[in-house]
Formats: C-alpha cells, sequence, structure tokens
C-alpha cells in the first residue's frame, strides 16, 4: 500500500521486487483498487516471477533487473534448477531479489535486481557440483532460451486435482494424492491441499521438484464418460 500510495501521489514509478504468480495477482487486484496501473516485467514474454512497476508517471526508464548467464561446462557437470537456486541462496540473495532461472545444456540465463547484478557476477562460483562463470547477458542475448516441453493427451474421470497431477507426472492418483496432501503441489501458483479440487481449462499445476504443467485443453466427454484433456508439462 505504502508503494501504491506513493507511485499515485508523487507522480512516479515504483519498482516491487519480483513477485510470484500469486503475489502479483493480488498486488494487481489491490491497485485495480487504488486507481494505480500496474506493469510486469519479468525480462522476458511469458515470465513466472516478476518485477511490479507501479505505473504513477513515466514508464519510459527500464525496469531494474539485469539478465544474467551463470555457465559451466557440460562434459563435466550438468547442474538442475534446484542447483543454482540453492547456490543463488546460499550467496544471501533472498528469492524476492532473482526471477526465473531458464536451464539449458551448459548455462542458465536468470534476471535478478540491478543493485545485486555485479555482486552475484563476483561471488557465484559453483553451483551443485560444477564450476560456474557468470557474466552480464548483451542486449539481444537474453532471449528465452527454448525450454522442453511435453504435450500430454488423455482422459480423467474428473477434474479433480489428484487425478490431473497423476496424468501430468506419470504417477499413480494415489502417489498424486499423497503429495497434495503434504503441501507439495500447487494450483494456479497457490498451495492446494484438497485432493478434489477442481480445475478450469488454463489451470497451472506445479510438483516440488518436478516443474510446472498447464492444463491447455478440456475437450468432449468419450462414449464411457470420460473427459478428455490436454496438458503442456515444462520439463
Amino acid at each position: 500500500m505504502d508503494q501504491l500510495r506513493r507511485a499515485r501521489g508523487r507522480g512516479i514509478v515504483v519498482y516491487t521486487r519480483f513477485l510470484d504468480p500469486a503475489q502479483a495477482a493480488a498486488l494487481a487486484a489491490l491497485a485495480r483498487r487504488e486507481g494505480v496501473p500496474v506493469q510486469l516485467c519479468g525480462g522476458y514474454e511469458g515470465a513466472e516471477r516478476c518485477v511490479a512497476a507501479l505505473l504513477g508517471g513515466d514508464m519510459s526508464a527500464q525496469p531494474p533487473i539485469a539478465p544474467l548467464w551463470i555457465s559451466w561446462d557440460a562434459r563435466f557437470a550438468a547442474p538442475a534448477h534446484r542447483d543454482i537456486l540453492g547456490a543463488l541462496m546460499n550467496l544471501g540473495v533472498e528469492r524476492d531479489s532473482f526471477g526465473d532461472i531458464l536451464v539449458q545444456e551448459g548455462k542458465a540465463l536468470v534476471w535478478v535486481l540491478e543493485e545485486l547484478a555485479a555482486y552475484v557476477q563476483e561471488n557465484l562460483l559453483r553451483a551443485g557440483r560444477a564450476s560456474v562463470q557468470v557474466s552480464r547477458a548483451q542486449e539481444g542475448q537474453s532471449a528465452e532460451p527454448d525450454r522442453e516441453t511435453r504435450e500430454i493427451v488423455s482422459t480423467v474421470s474428473s477434474l479433480r486435482l489428484d487425478a490431473l497431477v497423476g496424468i501430468a507426472y506419470a504417477i499413480s492418483r494415489e502417489k498424486a494424492a499423497q503429495a497434495i496432501r503434504a503441501g507439495l503441489v500447487k494450483l494456479n501458483h497457490v498451495p492446494e491441499q484438497r485432493c478434489d479440487a477442481l480445475a478450469q481449462e488454463g489451470a497451472v499445476l506445479s510438483l516440488a521438484g518436478k516443474g510446472r504443467a498447464v492444463l491447455t485443453e478440456i475437450g468432449g466427454v468419450s462414449r464411457k464418460g470420460r473427459r478428455f484433456i490436454r496438458i503442456q508439462r515444462y520439463l
């Protein structure tokens, strides 16, 4: 509220730190109530974690985030998303100080608050078992790397969360239910512990350590009364 009122009262652009999708949605609702336009920027189109610009003034300035390449020798190591996340947080960098981490072979792209870019460049030396080098992405080099996806076409008896999680992550419905009850599953970026929670088309699912999946299509009903679905899973 303080940031919203400062943007509106002083007629300036005020930036938040990185927000997750649930936080961004809550901020957008609050901003609408206060009459302050909001623009999200995570470094690339479709970014999950974004900085919010509260538009109380001219928006010609660039958001204060910096794209960094983290690279390693792919012959000897293959750090995963969790390794890079852990390495950044082991430096004392809070989770709201950096955005998405996009991993590909031999390197990863991460966006950090501008104020911390130099610190990360100088101090991030390892991720998992890999020695890494950090460099600032040059203009035109920070496009989103290709992300591997898998399209899953199946049928379900209902659009319950446990059924969808089981299909999306190729696990039994029982194991999906256990994960949900343990708080390991999010529905639309919000933790959900009800196995019978229903999902709508476009719903975003996530299972801790297994990435995200999107319910991209809900189709018709088969002769046996099962609903056709299509899920896009990010690997």
